[in-house]
């Protein structure tokens, strides 16, 4: 979602710097707002450039700081955009919310440009709250407003966020179609860039579309995250695969905590207390071995959808899988621990090894 930004508020500054330079004093011929437009530009970029290094509370009050000495500004909705972002990535969700459907509310209009690409990213603040229905609605808004917007987020990331939230509520045939659209999507832009297309901008087009939030993850959601991450893993994949700075490395992140945080989630699944102890106990064991199972599959479909001329050297790619070797071989123990027959296909239990018993993941660590 950075990249996108990047993009359009180099073209927004330049579009509005250009307007403003058109309108010249009448009787001077001058333009008096010349010095105060490219100062604004100056700050914005500022404020942007403290994002992308990380230094995400330097950067909010740099956002903060802009719109308070600048409210007339044409660059005022530019600055809220960007302090919703960096709420979003400082984890402060609600408060993104609350910025971005100012933004909106302000610019739907009259600067479809920068509405559209606060619904866009209004989805992934929703979609952290767990608020299904809205991560579909901004998204589906944001759809309606795709001439705005960059070919990218268009043809692809929208199709992939959409599927993969079609996914999380049932409705599967949709999905089926949304994530069609998806890769059509991105066969269209690789065509159209040609042999050209920068790997970092390729990159972060199948990060975002391979966008997997675990921040709501709970046992009663478990089946639902698992689905949606069987979809969307081979563009989280690809993004490592591209080596693409700094997606890949995110991408690589993004997908060691997600199977992280759902083996944990199926750890801890919490006894039925509508049963007695013993009975309670065995239907959680019966959960945690169907669960299990689903995620060492995962880990082979990911396996399976490896591209067959990968780069032996993609430290991040050897990470992960290094990562995932050591999860399979967690699950397997759990399953042969647990003493029953195990809910995997009979492919997958040749494929799966059984050992010992499971135990809850850390956070990923580099070079694991």
């Amino acid at each position: 979602m950075k990249q996108n930004y990047i993009i359009f508020l180099f073209g927004v500054l330049f579009c509005l710097a250009s307007c403003q330079a058109a309108r010249k004093n009448e009787v001077s011929g001058l333009d008096p707002d010349s010095s105060k437009v490219e100062s604004q530009s100056k700050e914005l970029l500022l404020a942007q450039a403290l994002f992308e290094q990380g230094k995400f509370a330097e950067s909010e009050a740099a956002y903060i700081d802009f719109q308070k000495k600048n409210e007339g500004s044409v660059f005022a909705q530019s600055a809220k955009l960007g302090q919703a972002r960096v709420n979003y990535y400082m984890g402060q969700f609600t408060k993104s919310v609350e910025l971005y459907r100012q933004v909106i509310e302000s610019t739907r209009g009259t600067r479809k440009r920068i509405a559209s690409l606060a619904l866009f990213e209004l989805s992934f603040s929703y979609e952290a709250l767990g608020d299904e229905a809205r991560v579909l609605a901004s998204l589906l808004d944001a759809q309606k407003m795709q001439d705005s917007l960059s070919p990218e987020i268009a043809k692809a990331e929208i199709p992939a966020r959409l599927a993969a939230v079609y996914q999380r509520i049932g409705r599967t045939k949709e999905a089926q179609k949304e994530l069609q659209n998806a890769e059509q999507g991105v066969k269209e832009l690789r065509a159209a860039e040609g042999r050209q297309m920068n790997p970092d901008f390729l990159s972060r087009i199948y990060f975002e579309m391979g966008s997997f939030s675990t921040d709501q993850l709970a046992y009663e959601n478990l089946q639902a995250s698992l689905d949606t991450l069987k979809m969307v893993q081979s563009f989280t994949l690809r993004s490592i695969e591209t080596q693409g700075v700094p997606w890949s490395q995110r991408a690589g992140e993004q997908i060691k905590r997600g199977y992280r945080d759902l083996w944990n989630t199926t750890m801890a699944i919490p006894l039925n207390q509508s049963l007695e102890k013993g009975a309670a106990e065995r239907e959680k064991t019966d959960r945690q071995i169907y669960f299990a199972g689903q995620i060492l599959e995962l880990i082979e479909d990911l396996k399976q959808s490896r591209a067959p001329q990968t780069d032996e050297k993609n430290a991040i790619l050897n990470d992960v899988f290094s990562f995932l070797t050591n999860l399979e071989t967690r699950g397997s123990d759990f399953l042969r621990n647990a003493h029953v027959e195990t809910p995997l296909s009979d492919e997958s239990q040749r494929r799966n090894a059984i050992k010992k018993e499971g135990v809850i993941m850390t956070e990923p660590k580099e070079n694991q």
